[in-house]
């Protein structure tokens, strides 16, 4: 099941650029539910998702969701087509990460997809 996430600012700082947030959708199966944040670079590209399971009634990154790790290394591979070395990569991967989990604190799994 599938539906609409919560909004999310449209664009935030990313290493030297940017990243959009195209959108943000919940996501609940037998194994598994979250809310991915859909993401695009400057040209439009998909940068793939960010997977944020929930824990308890809020929602925490899993970095070990298929999607989520997909989304990383699209992420880090624009970073590197932006002229940046692993280390700066890797910093603005955590600034977003520590930016979205900021915005999703209060983020709350709607009661019909709470597990």
């Amino acid at each position: 099941m599938s539906r609409p996430g919560p909004d999310v600012p449209g664009v935030l700082p990313f290493g030297p650029a940017f990243i959009m947030v195209a959108g943000t959708r919940w996501w609940a199966s037998d194994e598994f539910v979250g809310l991915l944040v859909d993401l695009e670079v400057s040209d439009g590209r998909s940068a793939g998702a960010l997977c944020f399971a929930s824990k308890g009634s809020g929602v925490v990154l899993d970095t070990e969701h298929p999607w989520c790790v997909d989304g990383q290394e699209r992420l880090r591979a624009y970073m590197y087509e932006c002229g940046v070395n692993a280390m700066v990569a890797q910093d603005a991967m955590d600034d977003l990460v520590d930016t979205l989990r900021e915005l999703l604190a209060e983020v709350r799994v709607p009661d019909d997809l709470a597990p």
